[in-house]
């Protein structure tokens, strides 16, 4: 074989990669996609070498005294990062610089920390307190994405403790503490369609999106099973039921669905806080196993997030102490690897051939093959997120004092050191985007789902606005494939 020839398609193939990882490396929402799986075709860390990181006195220098919620998680887009804590920050991913904050000043403002990033816009979960016991408001806000200026808020009928936003096309779904699934048009902030689901006490999980259905778990009664808690599935134009799938009942557990269900190749993948791990099929919510995978005393010992799909293989965090990798067709168990028991809220990150997550005081980087350990922080149990190489990892440790890392960390085997980076700041710290919510406040009618259905969005229209250079640099690489194959073609025949 003439390896001059090869030359030619590597050049080829490595301008394709290039640009595809530049195009795709994104983390727009929890868990990094539509169908929740945890998983981005990037390249990921192998070291803990941090790149940069924003400590308690940093964000004081920013006017920022406080920076806690509940679960934070960190979303990317367009090279930015933006985490939601007291206030909403918007970050460069590669530097840390602060590009803007918001907090409304003229309301109870207390974000969940839950995010989503599209249609130019950030979707922000918000709460009229921090306090679970109290808490009966919640809210949607959307601000502009590159300036963070206030656009427009919806109120939910009860607060959104835990739910992440979810957007797809131009709908932003979310559910709620009183047990209703709401879609709202991303530009206006109108309901389009609201749903209570039958026997949700409250609804924590958040929806997931594949092939035209919405998916998400409920929480009906604790300890008893006069409401049983389900998984549904929806048509995400109407709200309408399509199917639903009843968990196990166990004695002395929390049978609920406090986590989010993530799918792959048909497969509906969710745990229950009692231990249960199930797949069901997406069309129409069979069993196609389930196995107990959460053993203990407590009555927390399963599942209270996202699983992680990608390798052949589920990755599932338990609360029990141990972290899962089974086998996506079966659920026959791959391999263990021994936590901390106790506080597992961490849903898995999983990206070259590794997988990320949180449990206890600790975060962990493990072989996605073989679950041995790579490295180990102590930096908390918060969810991540991953793009362009660089992991996003929230320290609830620093936020709560314990710790004087960074409560946000930028980890990358880019950086030049294990050593701390301060974030570039050369520029003037941007100022506070402090605005008082003006727009209408869209109360939800408690008569269930609307009749009203979103219209079929125009193709062209639609495509004119999304035609950002995303898009075009994907047409790019088809014309040098395009191109490649044309040039390796004729010099074949030329020397022939």
């Amino acid at each position: 074989m003439n390896v001059m020839k090869l030359k030619p398609a590597v050049l080829i193939f490595v301008l394709n990669l290039a640009i595809a990882n530049s195009v795709f490396a994104v983390w727009p929402v929890f868990h990094a996609n539509p169908e929740r799986t945890g998983y981005l075709n990037s390249t990921a860390p192998s070291k803990p070498k941090i790149l940069w990181q924003i400590t308690r006195k940093d964000l004081g220098n920013y006017g920022i005294k406080e920076f806690e919620a509940g679960q934070i998680a960190p979303v990317i887009s367009g090279s930015k990062v933006f985490v939601a804590g007291a206030y909403v920050l918007a970050l460069e991913l590669k530097t840390g610089k602060l590009l803007w904050q918001y907090r409304d000043s003229a309301a109870d403002f207390y974000p969940s920390g839950a995010l989503a990033v599209g249609n130019e816009k950030i979707f922000v979960a918000v709460n009229n307190t921090d306090n679970l016991r109290t808490m009966d408001q919640g809210y949607i806000y959307a601000l502009n994405q590159a300036t963070g200026k206030f656009l427009w808020k919806t109120k939910l009928n009860r607060s959104v403790s835990h739910s992440y936003p979810l957007i797809v096309e131009n709908k932003i779904f979310i559910g709620d503490d009183s047990g209703i699934v709401y879609a709202l048009n991303s530009e206006t902030g109108k309901i389009v369609w609201q749903k209570y689901l039958d026997s949700a006490e409250v609804i924590h999980s958040s929806p997931a999106y594949y092939n035209g259905l919405l998916y998400i778990g409920t929480e009906g009664s604790s300890r008893s099973n006069e409401n049983p808690s389900r998984l549904y599935a929806l048509n995400y134009q109407t709200g309408e039921v399509v199917w639903r799938y009843e968990i196990d009942f166990l004695s002395g557990k929390l049978n609920l669905i406090h986590g989010t269900p993530a799918i792959s190749n048909n497969i509906v993948y969710f745990g229950s806080e009692n231990g249960y791990f199930y797949a069901v099929s997406a069309d129409n919510g069979k069993l196609v196993w389930k196995k107990q995978i959460g053993f203990g005393a407590d009555n927390i010992v399963g599942i209270t997030t996202a699983p992680s799909v990608g390798y052949g293989k589920v990755f599932v965090n338990t609360w029990s102490g141990n972290f899962f990798a089974l086998k996506r067709d079966t659920g026959d168990i791959v391999w263990e690897f021994s936590t901390e028991p106790g506080e597992a809220n961490s849903a898995p990150v999983l990206a070259d051939k590794k997988v990320y997550f949180g449990a206890g005081d600790y975060f962990y980087c493990l072989d996605a093959n073989t679950g041995k350990l790579i490295w180990k922080e102590k930096w908390g149990g918060f969810s991540a997120a991953l793009a362009e190489g660089i992991l996003i990892a929230i320290n609830p440790l620093a936020m709560e004092g314990f710790s004087d890392q960074g409560i946000i960390l930028a980890v990358s085997d880019k950086a030049k050191s294990a050593e701390a980076v301060k974030p570039n700041q050369e520029s003037k710290t941007p100022e506070l985007v402090e605005q008082a919510g003006q727009s209408e406040q869209l109360e939800p009618e408690m008569s269930g789902p609307k009749q009203e259905q979103a219209k079929p969005a125009d193709f062209w229209s639609n495509f004119e606005k999304k035609l950002k250079w995303q898009s075009v640099a994907v047409v790019i690489a088809g014309l040098i494939s395009i191109f490649g194959i044309i040039y390796l073609y004729l010099r074949g025949r030329k020397n022939n």
